[in-house]
């Protein structure tokens, strides 16, 4: 159990078993209490993904890890989760609430120790229409072509990390996906 004092908010946390019956009714049970933020342990099927995009689009923040490599491999998992037929609904909807996508990985550095990596991602008219339009592989060259906007690919920030000294050439190459650049 975490013990966290409140300091410019108030948080509710919700446990399983008790304040809830289960992790797939947890998220639309939590609506019930009107918050500003909603932070799920992980979106892990249609329900859970179904649930986050509704209260999304009725305001709400919504945080939630997924244990994948990008943010448009992310963006391909929600979407696989749903049946085929609701699929392009979700598309839809999904390319109407995303906002901010941050996409981190974790290196071995040179010293033995981890360095994070983290690539945020703004979700651009450009990139809301590729999701849309269901081209969620366009997105990596609406990445590269907005450098100026402050968005940057993985492999780019993997070169920063190389070139900055806290992880060395192999772990670089070990962990780009175009190593030819």
């Amino acid at each position: 159990m975490y013990l966290r004092r409140d300091i410019k908010c108030i948080t509710s946390p919700r446990e399983i078993a008790i304040d809830t019956g289960n992790y797939l009714t947890a998220p639309r049970a939590c609506l019930h209490y009107a918050p500003d933020m909603i932070l799920l342990g992980e979106i892990r099927d249609a329900e859970t993904s179904s649930t986050a995009m509704i209260a999304a689009e009725s305001g709400r923040l919504i945080l939630a890890p997924l244990h994948i490599n990008g943010a448009v491999n992310t963006i391909d998992r929600i979407l696989a989760s749903f049946p085929s037929g609701k699929q392009d609904q979700f598309w839809i909807q999904l390319s109407s609430v995303l906002h901010t996508m941050i996409s981190q990985k974790l290196f071995p550095g040179i010293h033995g120790n981890i360095v994070p990596n983290h690539v945020t991602i703004h979700m651009r008219s450009t990139i809301k229409s590729f999701i849309c339009i269901r081209k969620s592989q366009q997105i990596h060259n609406a990445i590269n072509a907005s450098s100026a906007e402050g968005m940057i690919s993985m492999d780019q920030s993997i070169l920063n990390l190389y070139e900055k000294k806290p992880i060395d050439k192999q772990t670089a190459v070990r962990y780009a996906v175009n190593t030819e650049c």
